[in-house]
């Protein structure tokens, strides 16, 4: 038996026990995080950290989404079902080694070494309390822009669906207000609602990849999709998240001081988006009304309208390493816009 059926078997013994209302909170919680995990596809690492500090062989709480689990009580059933069958299972696999960061870990993202580097010289790569972004360990000889350009594509059709509701008048940081928009403060005001209750996460504010995810989930979902150039931009980070394809590459989240404007770049490093190599992605300027446009993409982002060294930066990274987690975050926070 492997160790992730292992584990589903021992959720299973505790859920086929009676009197549900007998069992406490805790246990609760840990069937309801372990779920969770065995859904995320890969090696078992995350599954052995919250085996080891739910079965007490690790005196560290186990943070996943903004919540830190602790260990169960060695009297309680799940504890009992756990220890059992995990004892009778073959090792977890695990290809990538669990470390602990020498800063503390923003929760709900979980840390893995990453090698430090030194940014090229050119955009600022904005500062955070998280870990320093990864580049992906992907190189770029081995990742083809001509099928990046392709899998973009593929998103294209919902993309432009979004209506913006922000015209630019051709005056800086003024625009005309569509009788939509309205509409398109809702999906700002239900995120800012969801992420109250992850204070670590919320205080970050735009530099948070949670806000991007779970803010461009809620707009992707809607009926009628209005907003402006910062619900455009969650609408590509949710739709580049989840799809796997995007796993071995960079995403970040560009903010323009010049131009009062967001939008998402992509690149087979930070490097690459730094220097402008990356391709740029703005759905809000392919979809205003006076220059429509049947793409969004610009395969050298530093042609770009929007791309100036003077006051643009990398507002947001969003980690290759942390996209699965950051996929269930979304899941968890809000399950029917995942």
């Amino acid at each position: 038996m492997t160790y992730r059926e292992a584990i589903d078997q021992a959720i299973k013994a505790w859920d086929s026990i009676r009197w549900h209302i007998n069992k406490s909170e805790q246990s609760k919680s840990a069937a309801f995080v372990l779920r969770l995990l065995l859904k995320i596809q890969g090696d078992d690492r995350l599954l052995k950290q919250a085996i080891d500090t739910f079965l007490g062989a690790c005196l560290e709480a186990f943070n996943y989404s903004g919540v830190s689990y602790v260990q169960l009580k060695p009297t309680s059933a799940l504890y009992a079902n756990l220890n059992k069958y995990t004892r009778e299972a073959n090792p977890p696999i695990l290809s990538l080694p669990v470390v602990t960061s020498s800063s503390s870990p923003r929760l709900g993202i979980p840390t893995v070494a990453i090698a430090p580097s030194r940014p090229p010289v050119g955009l600022n790569v904005a500062s955070s309390s998280s870990s320093s972004p990864a580049t992906s360990s992907s190189s770029s000889s081995s990742q083809d822009p001509s099928a990046l350009l392709v899998q973009i594509s593929r998103h294209q059709a919902e993309w432009s669906k979004i209506a913006i509701t922000d015209l630019p008048t051709g005056k800086h940081g003024v625009y005309k207000y569509t009788d939509d928009n309205k509409y398109a403060d809702i999906p700002r005001g239900v995120v800012s609602g969801l992420l109250k209750r992850e204070p670590i996460i919320d205080k970050q504010g735009l530099r948070a990849p949670e806000f991007w995810a779970l803010f461009g989930a809620i707009v992707m979902r809607a009926p009628k999709k209005f907003g402006r150039c910062l619900h455009c931009s969650a609408a590509v980070v949710h739709s580049l998240v989840f799809d796997q394809f995007f796993d071995n590459y960079e995403i970040a989240v560009m903010g323009s001081t010049e131009y009062d404007h967001y939008f998402v770049c992509v690149g087979s490093s930070l490097g690459v988006i730094q220097t402008g190599l990356g391709i740029a992605i703005d759905v809000w300027d392919s979809n205003n009304p006076a220059k429509p446009s049947s793409t969004s993409t610009h395969p050298l982002a530093k042609n770009f309208t929007y791309w100036s060294e003077a006051g643009l930066e990398i507002l947001c990274p969003i980690p290759t390493v942390s996209r699965a987690a950051l996929r269930l975050f979304v899941k968890t926070k809000f399950p029917d816009r995942a």
